[in-house]
């Protein structure tokens, strides 16, 4: 091992056990120690995100090929509202706006064409969860929370009771 490499890993592992010997020290400098205390809160989301479509093919059809789907990344924004119920509960409300595409391929032997269909399918969701957040007593600046509870989603750009929408492919 090299002169180098040995001086980086003693550097690591000496800012490694600082990094422990404060985390668990009892003379700690408290950050922002009313911020849990509010009875009501709010803010903001921005969030990448990712959809796919789940195929489900019929079992007596099996001499044609897979149809394939590429998945691009879209984008959320959203509010994000918090109520303080006691030390250890929040609720929470999450209302956001997601942006997505996707494309499905469809194999030329499906429609009987001389080359495979293309098919880009934009979707604008609304997601509406509820949430309840549970969390432990802070410690050190540190706190944990399990988050769960309960949604509804809306497609608002979905084409689903148009009888024309699978014509235009």
């Amino acid at each position: 091992m090299s002169t180098r490499k040995i001086y980086y890993t003693l550097i690591l592992s000496m800012w490694a056990f600082c990094a422990y010997a404060q985390l668990f020290s009892k003379d700690r400098v408290q950050n922002l120690q009313t911020f849990d205390k509010k009875r009501f809160s709010y803010g903001y989301i921005i969030g990448l995100n990712h959809y796919q479509y789940n195929l489900d093919y019929n079992d007596l059809v099996t001499d044609l090929p897979d149809i394939e789907q590429e998945n691009s990344f879209g984008f959320s924004v959203g509010l994000l509202g918090n109520l303080r119920l006691n030390d250890y509960f929040d609720l929470r409300l999450e209302p956001q706006i997601s942006f997505a595409q996707r494309k499905i391929i469809f194999p030329k032997e499906y429609l009987g064409r001389a080359q495979d269909v293309d098919r880009e399918i934009p979707s604008t969701y609304i997601h509406v969860p509820l949430l309840l957040k549970m969390s432990s007593k802070r410690i050190n600046n540190f706190k944990v929370f399990l988050l769960g509870g309960v949604g509804a989603a809306y497609n608002l750009s979905s084409n689903e009771r148009n009888p024309d929408d699978n014509t235009s492919v």
